[in-house]
């Protein structure tokens, strides 16, 4: 097939394969972003260590659920209401 284009069109055929190919990395890159968070683990003052997020959210380590906040001064959890 592609010996039947010319030239411009094997380029244009090329550059529109590589657009549709960024689109779709574009959109797969996004959805990681939405599905979690940045976070590190953290020890607070009692030697528990949890996952702790860019906003002071606390995660529990193996659920990945949300625990509390960190108090930074007493570095110690405030439970979840």
């Amino acid at each position: 097939m592609i010996a039947d284009l010319s030239s411009e069109e094997v380029v244009t055929e090329v550059e529109e394969s590589v657009a549709k190919s960024e689109d779709v990395s574009d959109e797969q890159d996004g959805d990681d972003d939405e599905d979690g968070e940045s976070v590190e683990e953290h020890e607070v003052a009692d030697g528990t260590k949890y996952y702790l997020g860019s906003d002071g959210t606390l995660y529990d380590m193996e659920t990945q659920d949300i625990v509390g906040t960190l108090n930074e001064e007493a570095n110690s959890l405030v439970p979840s209401a």
